[in-house]
């Protein structure tokens, strides 16, 4: 299946992350110019452009494909609003525009009993999960609309569905918030041609697990399919909605969930 996602723009949040990198690296391959976003750690970043680097040596092999190209690397602390703002205008400069705004950038912060949860870790996972997707996609909102439109992707997750944990339910909210942005931007969207769509994951083999110290067997069991999606699956669904064949697909939120 073409993509034709080539030489599109594109920025993903959070690709040093497992998710992240897969999303940028399946733009990168698909010869779309990628804007991979960090918070501090750049090394799966830096991973891509070597990959990058060997496809370009051995495309003879495979002449039909993309030619895949190196990602720019950004850093900066989306919870920060000053930080926020330096990024996109920052990312859409390097680009020369923007077509495609992939909002994955998203953390826990003090995972604990909603009883105890402190006002600090409650603001930074809003602030990370929910406003820094708010505003960044309202600044490529302001691009597409006067360069013939483009699409948001947010990545979402099925917290905001059950309503998260007792340790998690900051996290749930911040995701559930995402999921009505979702809709909303996509209907004001709509006359500009900015699709606005979201991808609710389940659970997903991510070393994020093991940094929450959660082991995710017994909840792997409860999934109908019986077992985690892979990265990869998720970058997989992405790249569809970013391509052609995601243009008539807005508002929408698609569960990547095995059957959850």
């Amino acid at each position: 299946m073409m993509l034709n996602l080539k030489d599109k723009r594109v920025i993903v949040t959070g690709a040093s992350s497992d998710i992240g990198c897969e999303i940028a690296r399946g733009f990168m391959l698909e010869g779309a110019r990628v804007v991979a976003h960090s918070h501090t750690n750049i090394c799966p970043i830096l991973d891509l452009q070597k990959e990058a680097k060997y496809y370009q040596v051995d495309y003879h092999a495979s002449p039909m494909a993309p030619i895949p190209t190196e990602p720019i690397s950004i850093v900066a602390d989306l919870t920060n609003q000053e930080e926020r703002k330096s990024f996109i205008y920052n990312a859409i400069e390097e680009l020369g525009g923007l077509d495609i705004l992939v909002n994955n950038a998203g953390d826990i912060f003090g995972p604990t009993n909603f009883l105890d949860l402190t006002v600090e870790s409650w603001r930074k996972t809003i602030a990370l999960d929910l406003e820094a997707p708010f505003f960044l996609s309202r600044e490529a909102f302001k691009h597409m609309r006067v360069h013939g439109g483009g699409k948001i992707i947010n990545i979402s997750s099925i917290a905001a569905k059950y309503g998260a944990s007792e340790t998690t339910m900051h996290y749930g909210a911040a995701k559930a918030g995402l999921e009505s942005l979702t809709r909303g931007m996509a209907r004001f969207g709509a006359p500009h041609k900015i699709l606005v769509n979201t991808i609710q994951l389940g659970v997903v083999d991510t070393k994020m697990h093991a940094k929450l110290g959660r082991d995710i067997t017994e909840r792997v069991k409860t999934i109908p399919l019986k077992r985690a999606a892979k990265p990869e699956e998720v970058a997989n669904l992405c790249l569809f909605i970013a391509s052609k064949h995601g243009d008539y697909m807005t508002g929408q939120i698609y569960p990547l969930t095995g059957g959850d």
